[in-house]
């Protein structure tokens, strides 16, 4: 893109590179010509912040770049930064900057990022699983889940329930959410839930023996529509513990 920011005459050069070795990092940098012709490095618009950065407040993502009013650049900027099969979570905001003789300050546009609408924020409960052996040598039980988010928003993608049980187990859904048999631990996969509002899932569990297991684990998280993951607030991703028992 062509801009003449310093109000020379000359349209100068503005790119987005971007470096993705595991995550991906951002520069909006503008060059321009010497007296002698030679190619130099004007000034940085803005950066992402990286990996060092303070998730869902600095800017982490950029994702284009575009000519303002007056030899500006807008930036179409994010607070997240997703890696190792994360969502993109991120707001799209457009923050306009300017050369101030020296170098480049922001001139309009938002400064700070909002309540985000895509930041998981659930509390799990589970109930005691009594396990009883059937007449067919197995054993069976049923276990109840509650999901309540805390969100001001309805949580993104899809909910996620994952369950912290032996792999010789077998977990069916009896209401709330659909099994995906293939996963471990096995997951249970619903639409989502409004804000500061509930949802109970129930859950038929069957062992081929006598459960050794005393206790289990409930995940809840959310996804997109790819199986990757919405970030938790406050990174608050502890498990609910549930009882095993023999019935």
């Amino acid at each position: 893109m062509y801009v003449d920011v310093d109000h020379d005459g000359a349209q100068e050069t503005v790119m987005l590179l971007s470096c993705s070795p595991q995550g991906s990092d951002y520069k909006v940098l503008v060059f321009d010509r010497d007296t002698a012709g030679a190619i130099v490095t004007l000034g940085q618009v803005v950066g992402s912040a990286g990996s060092e950065g303070r998730q869902g407040t600095d800017i982490e993502t950029i994702w284009q770049v575009q000519a303002g009013d007056g030899g500006q650049v807008r930036v179409d900027v994010g607070e997240y930064r997703p890696c190792c099969d994360m969502a993109q979570a991120s707001q799209h905001q457009w923050r306009t900057y300017g050369w101030n003789g020296t170098a480049f300050a922001q001139t309009g546009g938002p400064t700070a990022f909002g309540p985000n609408p895509n930041i998981t924020d659930v509390t799990v409960a589970a109930g005691k699983l009594t396990m009883t052996a059937t007449g067919s040598g197995t054993w069976a039980g049923t276990l109840t889940v509650t999901v309540h988010n805390n969100a001001q928003f309805a949580t993104p993608g899809k909910l996620r329930i994952a369950f912290g049980v032996p792999d010789t187990w077998t977990v069916q859904a009896v209401s709330g959410c659909t099994i995906q048999p293939d996963e471990l631990p096995v997951p249970c996969l619903s639409g989502s839930i409004p804000a500061g509002g509930s949802k109970v899932f129930t859950l038929k569990v069957t062992a081929p023996a006598a459960p050794q297991q005393s206790e289990g684990s409930v995940y809840s998280s959310a996804q997109d529509d790819q199986g990757r993951g919405y970030p938790f607030r406050n990174n608050n991703v502890a498990p609910a513990k549930f009882q095993i028992v023999q019935g």
